[in-house]
């Protein structure tokens, strides 16, 4: 996992592994304010492209941020 902060935003970046036929690993990136609200997703899984789309390794990946 990889973090850094600028002003008042953290960006965090994991990776998440499908399991599919074709095994791969995508790079999953979230930015939170100082409250810890989520303010952007978004990773190079191709279920998740489009302005609206979000696949379940953003799900994942957001599960370790709720209390």
């Amino acid at each position: 996992m990889g973090f850094c902060t600028k002003d008042d935003t953290t960006f965090l970046r994991t990776q998440g592994r499908a399991k599919t036929r074709h095994s791969a690993t995508y790079n999953i990136d979230r930015s939170l304010d100082e409250q810890g609200n989520i303010l952007r997703t978004q990773n190079e899984c191709a279920a998740s492209m489009g302005p609206y789309a979000h696949c379940k390794h953003i799900r994942a990946a957001l599960l370790p941020l709720i209390n």
